[in-house]
């Protein structure tokens, strides 16, 4: 967005510059022409990028979300989230025991046999993107779907 206020402020300028000259009668016929049109093209370009960024920025994506558990590079379960009832998702392989709680939208790693317990330690995850990793297991907890934009204090 910054570039394309950049380019509209080059162009108002170079209006200027433009304006200048004509009223000074420095320039030739075939240059005025070309001037005008690459005003034009830039003026349009940053006017119709201006809308794009303005009409992107302000729709919400909302869709479903989901959270997928994988053991081993394959899956192991997959559930939308929210969650009606609090589920328990007990993964035993030959790598280990590992239990995961879902409930509502908040999904964590309750327990597991790992040596260091990073993923216990993690907390809950709750957005898109966001996952619980237990490599000693080789467990991935991961949260898919569509990210809801949250409006800042300045925008409202």
């Amino acid at each position: 967005m910054k570039l394309f206020i950049g380019i509209f402020l080059y162009c108002r300028e170079y209006v200027v510059l433009l304006m200048s000259n004509f009223s000074k009668g420095g320039r030739h016929e075939k240059y005025k022409k070309l001037d005008i049109f690459l005003v034009g093209f830039y003026l349009v370009l940053s006017i119709a990028a201006a809308i794009y960024f303005t009409v992107d920025g302000l729709q919400v994506h909302e869709g479903k979300t989901e959270v997928v558990i994988s053991v081993e590079n394959s899956q192991y379960a997959r559930f939308n989230l929210p969650v009606a009832e609090k589920k328990e998702i007990i993964i035993d392989t030959g790598l280990g025991h590992n239990i995961v709680f879902i409930e509502g939208e908040r999904v964590s790693m309750h327990s597991s046999d790992c040596n260091d317990q990073i993923c216990v330690h993690q907390g809950e995850i709750s957005k898109p993107k966001e996952m619980i990793v237990c490599l000693p297991n080789e467990v991935l907890v991961q949260i898919i779907g569509s990210e809801k934009r949250e409006v800042d204090q300045i925008a409202q």
